[in-house]
């Protein structure tokens, strides 16, 4: 039987990512990434996370520590000083467990260390994809997705004019930084866009902090 080609799949042990296991493990050999990064079900997450990867016999398994989302804080899910606010589907606002720009991280990583995952064999889009385009349109298109959904908290009047202003100027340092690295496709850019990206958040929270309405 010939050898498989490798498959990243970032398992997080809950319903899509254990469905995205088992369509790759048709015809890939599953490579498991899981992130922990303080959420509060950590440890509950790491079980079925290993209980996956047993049922798919994958032998490739990386547990990645981004324990600075915890250090941020800012979302109920990373920070045990914020109460977990009740499920309520009418609400349009964005719940307060959610992370902003966590998954990003992974493609500015995947792409500082992408001649370390060709010479593993492993399978991910800024390895696969030389040309690295697609790269590139999702690091400029979530950038330019994040500019709007930050300067909601202005609209919902959660937040004051300077948080306006300085989320919008925060937002555009990130977009200029999220271009930069897709025009340039080397790994000092993709190194700078990520400790931008890492700088982004506790600014963004902490003009929330002082001009909270």
């Amino acid at each position: 039987m010939p050898e498989r080609p490798v498959a990243v799949v970032l398992i997080s042990g809950g319903m899509d990512s254990c469905v995205t296991a088992a369509i790759a493990a048709r015809n890939y050999e599953v490579a498991a990434l899981h992130a922990s990064y303080g959420q509060r079900t950590a440890q509950r997450e790491l079980k079925c996370f290993n209980a996956l990867a047993d049922h798919f016999g994958v032998a490739r398994r990386l547990v990645a520590q981004l324990g600075y989302f915890s250090e941020i804080g800012g979302s109920s899910l990373t920070d045990l000083s914020v109460d977990v606010h009740d499920a309520d589907l009418t609400n349009k606002t964005i719940p307060n467990t959610y992370v902003p720009f966590r998954n990003a991280h992974f493609l500015a990583i995947a792409t500082m260390y992408k001649e370390q995952y060709r010479a593993a064999g492993i399978r991910m889009l800024p390895v696969v994809e030389k040309e690295g385009k697609n790269t590139a349109f999702q690091i400029v298109f979530f950038n330019v997705v994040l500019l709007p959904v930050s300067i909601i908290p202005y609209f919902t009047g959660l937040a004051g004019t300077f948080y306006l202003v300085g989320a919008i100027l925060l937002g555009l340092w990130f977009l200029f930084a999220g271009i930069k690295a897709a025009r340039a496709k080397t790994p000092e850019a993709s190194r700078k866009l990520l400790m931008v990206s890492v700088m982004y958040l506790p600014l963004v929270f902490f003009l929330m902090v002082i001009n909270s309405k």
